[in-house]
């Protein structure tokens, strides 16, 4: 069984390297405008009154946690990052390759949901893509027992050679997507501790084929609550 965290984020780390990051003016620009920069491995969605769980993530405190994914990702310098599920696009700001793609928020580069983006740009002759991201958006409300298939059709969307990032929401998934059923189906108990929804979870990235792990947190056992940035997060490389 493969560890919880592999090249893990490490907010130490992260946080004595970010002011050397090419972003690192968007961020001091954003400093001055009245946001805090959080720099903590998980966020907190416990309380978001007027703002919807997204706005509540991104102001007025900024999150930076993903950027260090991200960052992995960049790394093989693809001409272009497809952010599926955008919705304000706010990783665009600091990566001038990433175009995103939202059904719904005016503000994304494509407007087309996950189905339709795949017709158009991967499965059409034109390969226009290098690499996807995918933050907290994917499987929000698919249940968990197709979570091996739903994260195979997500690493088709990345060329080979290029790398991907994808995070879950798995209190999300457990709780809107998967049904009683599917739970004792799987887990043999209709209320899964998070225990057995983290081992579950591995032993599902450790049998994703064709690829390599460059990064990945299960953070399922600290914190299974709602929040933005995902609890289950993963870098691959796509081998074949």
């Amino acid at each position: 069984m493969i560890d919880n965290h592999i090249n893990g984020f490490d907010k130490q780390q992260w946080q004595d390297s970010i002011a050397t990051k090419p972003y690192w003016p968007v961020l001091k620009q954003m400093q001055d405008q009245g946001y805090k920069l959080d720099h903590n491995a998980l966020y907190r969605g416990d309380s978001f009154k007027t703002l919807t769980p997204r706005e509540r993530y991104f102001y007025p405190t900024f999150h930076t946690n993903s950027l260090y994914y991200i960052d992995a990702v960049q790394a093989q310098s693809p001409q272009q990052v497809f952010d599926i599920g955008c919705g304000m696009n706010v990783w665009k700001k600091f990566y001038d390759n990433v175009i995103g793609v939202d059904p719904q928020d005016p503000r994304a580069d494509i407007r087309l949901d996950f189905d339709r983006f795949k017709q158009a740009y991967i499965q059409s002759a034109y390969g226009l893509v290098d690499s996807c991201i995918s933050i907290g958006t994917m499987n929000m409300f698919v249940s968990i027992k197709f979570l091996l298939q739903n994260l195979c059709d997500f690493i088709k969307c990345t060329k080979i050679g290029y790398r991907g990032y994808v995070t879950i929401n798995l209190c999300g998934m457990m709780s809107r997507g998967t049904p009683k059923e599917h739970k004792e189906e799987l887990f043999g108990v209709s209320n899964p501790d998070a225990e057995q929804v983290s081992k579950y979870c591995n032993a599902i990235v450790e049998e994703l084929p064709g690829i390599s792990i460059i990064i990945y947190d299960n953070f399922i056992t600290d914190k299974f609550n709602e929040y933005m940035d995902g609890n289950l997060r993963l870098v691959f490389e796509r081998e074949v």
